[in-house]
């Protein structure tokens, strides 16, 4: 009996030797990949980090970067963060969590932004093929800074995307979800005077299902062909609610079509406010009014809402047949 204990023992010990073995040598191989590839000389972007540890023996492994930076030349943005974190288990690198901690820098073109506090939390699936599957990213009690230094809120931020493996080309349904977003004062400005206008947007939703060309992040930017359709875009902020569903599709030399219908809540009250904060010229104004009154006394229902039908034909937006604005061919270079 003592004789089996000890075989026993001796195995178990052996094992533990084993694994804390290949803990260490999978450890040290992550953080070597890691170092590599912040290590890379390239013209078209710097990386640069603090720091990187290994942590979670003897189950998991929890990759910690302090300080690290992407610079991107080519993609024109630049990204910093505190400390990101990558959790997984060592038997299941196909499921990976990971935790950012502000402050969090994004700089896109001549645009700035900064989380200063708040958490965010991702999870990534992978395929066996290491493409990635499924995306979910949670956000809570979050402070954001603008260009301009205009103190945001967010209390709740959810993004969920996950591809669709029965599509030929590259398809990825979509969720996005923002609660009670708080508009700072500063960046009302004079609308801070106006009744109808509450800085604390409620909600705002976006699904969709979004279908990207062969190659969509290889070839130049006036080739890239991206359709989004389901379209549904809800927004609800104080007297304002309305819910936008339609479909759209990027086609070559960066031309944008689509046809949407939009339903709006008190749009007499918008009419008013677009009025006297003199948002449009009094020329348009005056068409786009005449237009929805218009709609308005075609519906089947006088109430307080309307449907507004909203077309995009190569990059020009129409109301009906009044052209209402123009989308910048640089918007999607």
């Amino acid at each position: 009996m003592i004789t089996k204990m000890r075989i026993m023992g001796a195995i178990i010990f052996a094992a533990l030797i084993l694994w804390s073995i290949f803990w260490w040598h999978t450890a040290q191989n992550t953080k070597k990949s890691v170092d590599d590839w912040f290590g890379q000389q390239s013209v078209d972007q710097d990386l640069e980090y603090n720091k990187v540890s290994i942590s979670g023996f003897p189950n998991r492994l929890d990759l910690t970067i302090k300080n690290g930076t992407i610079n991107s030349y080519k993609g024109k943005f630049l990204i910093s963060a505190n400390v990101i974190q990558f959790l997984t288990l060592l038997y299941d690198k196909d499921f990976i969590i990971s935790v950012i901690q502000p402050p969090v820098d994004i700089t896109y073109k001549n645009q700035y932004f900064r989380v200063t506090s708040g958490l965010l939390k991702s999870s990534f699936k992978f395929s066996e093929e290491k493409e990635l599957h499924k995306i979910v990213t949670e956000g809570s009690n979050l402070r954001l800074l603008d260009t301009k230094k205009n103190n945001w809120g967010l209390k709740k931020l959810l993004f969920a995307s996950e591809k669709d493996i029965t599509a030929l080309a590259p398809t990825f349904r979509s969720h996005l979800t923002l609660d009670n977003i708080t508009i700072p004062k500063s960046y009302l400005g004079s609308y801070n005077n106006n009744n109808l206008i509450v800085p604390m947007i409620n909600k705002i939703s976006v699904d969709s299902k979004i279908n990207f060309s062969k190659d969509f992040y290889k070839i130049p930017s006036t080739n890239k062909i991206l359709q989004i359709n389901n379209i549904i875009i809800t927004i609800d902020w104080g007297f304002l609610t309305s819910i936008l569903t339609g479909d759209v599709k990027l086609s070559k030399n960066n031309l944008l079509n689509g046809s949407f219908k939009i339903e709006v809540s008190n749009w007499r009250d918008l009419l008013r406010i677009i009025q006297k904060e003199k948002l449009l010229d009094k020329k348009l104004f005056k068409t786009i009014k005449a237009g929805l009154t218009f709609i308005a006394s075609q519906a089947t229902n006088r109430g307080q809402s309307v449907i507004i039908p909203l077309t995009v034909k190569n990059n020009f937006i129409f109301l009906g047949p009044i052209i209402v604005g123009k989308i910048d061919d640089k918007l999607f270079m």
